[in-house]
């Protein structure tokens, strides 16, 4: 099957004085195409595809074009802030910054930003949850309870990697909060932070709450080379959380092998081989927690 990408412009509130460009994946539908197919090509579920194109039927047509990926990029524009943006797409601040691997509320004109339109679910979650004030951020492996932890350090934060900048001589960048900082800086920092969250991941006995989808793919190969039946006990995983030939437990499904790897398994995902595409169907997409042995 031969994939067609196809740039779109999201359509934005007229208050906000910036607009950004916006484009998702989509693909142009081919005689003799189904919506499985196209699952697998693009390694999401049916029920994503009929869900991000609003279907209520299998029925797709030639020429009809479906939007394929949850995620859309999104080009930073001078005057935009991670609040006007994650506004404008329905999404939180957290999860802006937990999808692009963001640090601080610092963002720069010119940088693209990954809109994980999943996220919008967990919006209306979060108005109604107030956030507790902590004086650091602790660990956790509870996903909603470290978004929330973050939230609450990042001002403290922010005000002390100000004052340190005041005295250094390297170039400064403005943002629209009038945040005077070091842009490279800035960017070692998020780095450093980053593999220290993925080396952490990989700890054995750690327990990492995850989110899980599933798939069916009787008689191909993994990305390890095995083939897989029915009884494959396999998951798809970002080798960067956990690394291939893992042994993991999923809490209230048993033990699998990190034996495969997707386009859109990234992070803190996970996707289950299951022994049909119905059982995939049915599993949906939740959020588990995963032990790694």
């Amino acid at each position: 099957m031969k994939k067609t990408i196809i740039a779109f412009t999201a359509a934005v509130a007229t208050s906000l004085p910036f607009v950004g460009q916006a484009s998702a994946e989509t693909y142009k539908v081919k005689q003799g195409d189904s919506l499985w197919e196209i699952s697998k090509e693009y390694n999401v579920s049916v029920a994503d595809i009929k869900e991000w194109n609003g279907l209520t039927t299998e029925t797709i047509y030639p020429n009809q074009e479906l939007v394929v990926s949850e995620k859309i990029k999104y080009t930073i524009k001078s005057g935009d802030t991670l609040s006007s943006i994650a506004d404008q797409f329905g999404v939180t601040v957290s999860s802006l910054k937990s999808a692009n691997n963001l640090t601080s509320d610092l963002i720069f004109a010119g940088d693209v930003l990954i809109i994980d339109q999943a996220a919008k679910e967990e919006r209306s979650v979060e108005k109604k949850v107030n956030k507790p004030v902590v004086q650091q951020e602790t660990t956790t492996n509870d996903k909603n309870t470290a978004s929330a932890n973050k939230t609450s350090t990042y001002a403290a934060n922010e005000k002390s990697l100000k004052n340190e900048e005041a005295t250094s001589s390297s170039p400064k960048e403005e943002n629209s909060s009038n945040q005077t900082v070091s842009k490279q800086e800035v960017q070692a920092r998020e780095t450093a932070t980053k593999a220290q969250e993925d080396n952490g991941a990989k700890d054995a006995g750690e327990t990492i709450t995850m989110e899980a989808t599933a798939y069916s793919l009787v008689g191909n190969k993994t990305a390890n080379g095995t083939v897989l039946t029915k009884d494959s006990k396999v998951v798809s995983v970002d080798p960067s959380v956990i690394p291939l030939g893992s042994k993991v437990y999923i809490e209230g499904y048993g033990t699998y092998t990190t034996a495969d790897t997707g386009s859109a398994i990234r992070g803190k995902k996970i996707d289950i081989h299951m022994p049909t595409e119905q059982d995939a169907i049915q599993f949906g997409r939740k959020q588990v927690k995963v032990t790694i042995k």
